[in-house]
């Protein structure tokens, strides 16, 4: 592992490349999800053990097949892999199969390729959907599957793969806001808020306003399309970051339908 690899966390940078966080002054300029924030521990422990195959097996770029490989490796994604009917071991086997040897590469960044970004993107997207507010190695699995091109997902074709769900789990606490509100921040943890752009000065004057004790209240005025809803976007992507002050950590951001409230009252 080089040095110039890692910076803040061993996931950082390479999430970083393809998903728009990094430096601050990147931040600056677009406002994103930070997908390297919503791995737990074993899907980042997943991501660097198929990173240490490509640089072992000198490939440039990290692919699904990768990524299954590392699955093999360890619990808890190698047992996901046996409750599929799939043999870890002989999973493996393909996939050392699949991918080219070559020689190690030289010092430099080892890359995500289009299908593994494919591959996170799908397992963002599924974990918003099905209520979970983070990214296992499970969904980094169904991921794989979804691109039914790849090699690993041929491999994974016989599996039955099903999503993880938050059923069963404590009911809502908010049942008019869920009813009659649209949460961004869920939205954004599930990346269905698009980047924003150009607004970083008013999301971070909105943040410094909501976090006062007095007169925390702010009003976003203009005229339609001018920016206004990109800006709580920007704040909601931005608690999902974790990049605002601990008093608005954790908080929800909810786009409340006024006319539907109007109306079932």
């Amino acid at each position: 592992m080089t040095e110039g690899w890692i910076s803040r966390d061993p996931f950082d940078d390479i999430l970083n490349r393809f998903f728009g966080s990094g430096s601050n002054a990147s931040r600056a300029q677009v406002q994103r999800v930070d997908l390297g924030k919503l791995l737990n521990d074993d899907a980042k422990t997943l991501v660097e053990m198929a990173r240490r195959a490509a640089q072992d097996w000198g490939s440039p770029e990290i692919t699904p097949e990768h990524l299954l490989y590392a699955a093999t490796l360890s619990d808890p994604a190698r047992s996901l892999i046996s409750g599929l009917g799939l043999d870890p071991d002989d999973v493996a086997e393909q996939m050392r199969d699949v991918v080219p040897k070559n020689d190690p590469p030289e010092d430099g960044p080892i890359t995500l390729s289009p299908g593994s970004k494919l591959a996170l993107r799908t397992a963002q997207q599924q974990a918003g959907q099905s209520g979970v507010s983070y990214i296992g190695p499970e969904l980094i699995i169904l991921g794989i599957a979804s691109n039914p091109e790849s090699a690993a997902a041929k491999v994974l074709s016989g599996a039955k793969l099903d999503a993880p769900t938050a059923a069963g789990g404590p009911p809502s606490t908010t049942p008019t806001l869920d009813e009659y509100g649209r949460d961004l921040t869920a939205e954004a943890r599930s990346g269905n808020v698009d980047p924003v752009v150009g607004r970083a000065d008013e999301i971070s004057q909105s943040i410094e306003i909501l976090s006062r004790r007095r007169k925390n209240n702010p009003v976003l005025i203009g005229d339609p399309g001018v920016g206004k809803t990109a800006i709580v976007e920007g704040l909601a992507q931005r608690i999902v970051n974790d990049d605002v002050p601990s008093t608005l950590a954790g908080r929800r951001v909810i786009a409340l339908d006024v006319g539907s409230l109007v109306a079932g009252s």
